[in-house]
């Protein structure tokens, strides 16, 4: 398989027309590329595939296989469809790492970027060395390159941060997130990114942003208080206004801001701020929430929403689950 096949699988895959085999290897590939430690060298990957492609070019080419019995033929058959499983998502990592739009967008070795990681229920703050401000959500991968300066250029691999710029009219400060590229020169703006998203939610809340988004012709601009929403899988996006800050950041405040949420984001952002499942076990499968909490603690938040939805709870190792109220 040669990287334009490989190409094409990728837009066939993007574009929903593969077969739900080819949909699976990708996606288990996809999700190895995720939380591989670091990128694969060139030469490694030249080495395997030339390796992978020997070993099925000598399958295919013996005449042995092709006389051998049913019974034993299966090992060999099984082989192959590894082996080309094998060359298959090597051969995708080689054309992911090479991409433009996928290529590491911190242009620079892993080992070369200093990597920063917060853990359920866990935030921080730092300074970068131009005087930035981060203050980084929990659940967050976040990274900048070891020669920060001449270009101000950070990732946020996943989770959320968010960002006071400090103004330099010489250097533009750019974040990498979901396949999205944020621009400023000195502004505040919150970014989330979470793998449960499906792309990027970009909030300014002061100065000015331009938002560059795979296949969109021209940089979207963004002024106070408008957040874009761009969604990785229909490779689309939405902007909307927002009031206040808490509406796009409240986390760092140590506050919740619930709008219409589906169970999925209620448990995923209490998983996140305190470290506990929640689990819903009644009958309500569609949830539309919307709520604040400055500084309640995780059971009178659970108390709370449960009283609003006419249901109760109960504890069952370390989680919290939702059933019906009797």
């Amino acid at each position: 398989m040669q990287i334009d096949d490989l190409a094409d699988l990728l837009d066939r895959y993007r574009l929903d027309k593969c077969s739900l085999e080819e949909k699976r290897v990708v996606e288990e590939w996809y999700e190895s590329l995720r939380t591989h430690p670091s990128l694969p060298q060139e030469t490694d990957i030249q080495a395997s595939l030339d390796k992978v492609s020997a070993r099925l070019e000598q399958h295919i080419s013996t005449p042995d296989i092709v006389c051998i019995e049913s019974r034993t033929y299966k090992p060999y058959k099984r082989a192959l469809v590894a082996a080309a499983g094998v060359l298959l998502i090597l051969g995708c990592w080689k054309f992911w790492w090479s991409s433009r739009q996928w290529a590491n967008p911190l242009n620079s070795p892993a080992e070369d970027s200093i990597w920063v990681t917060t853990t359920a229920g866990e935030t921080k703050k730092m300074v970068l060395p131009d005087g930035t401000l981060v203050q980084l959500n929990a659940g967050t991968r976040f990274g900048y390159p070891v020669s920060f300066g001449q270009e101000r250029k950070v990732r946020l691999l996943t989770g959320e941060a968010f960002f006071q710029v400090a103004p330099d009219a010489k250097r533009p400060f750019e974040v990498l997130a979901a396949q999205t590229q944020t621009k400023v020169l000195g502004t505040s703006f919150n970014i989330r990114a979470y793998e449960r998203d499906h792309g990027a939610n970009i909030a300014l809340v002061s100065g000015k942003v331009s938002v560059s988004i795979p296949y969109a012709s021209v940089p979207i601009t963004l002024t106070p208080h408008l957040r874009l929403s761009y969604d990785s899988s229909t490779n689309s996006y939405d902007t909307a206004h927002f009031d206040k800050e808490a509406d796009v950041a409240a986390w760092r405040q140590r506050a919740m801001n619930f709008q219409d949420a589906d169970f999925g984001e209620i448990a995923f952002q209490l998983k996140n701020m305190y470290n506990i499942d929640v689990v819903n076990h009644s009958n309500r499968k569609h949830w539309s929430y919307t709520g604040y909490f400055a500084s309640e603690n995780v059971w009178e938040i659970v108390k709370t929403i449960c009283i609003t939805e006419n249901l109760s709870y109960t504890f069952h190792q370390n989680s919290i689950i939702i059933i019906n109220k009797k």
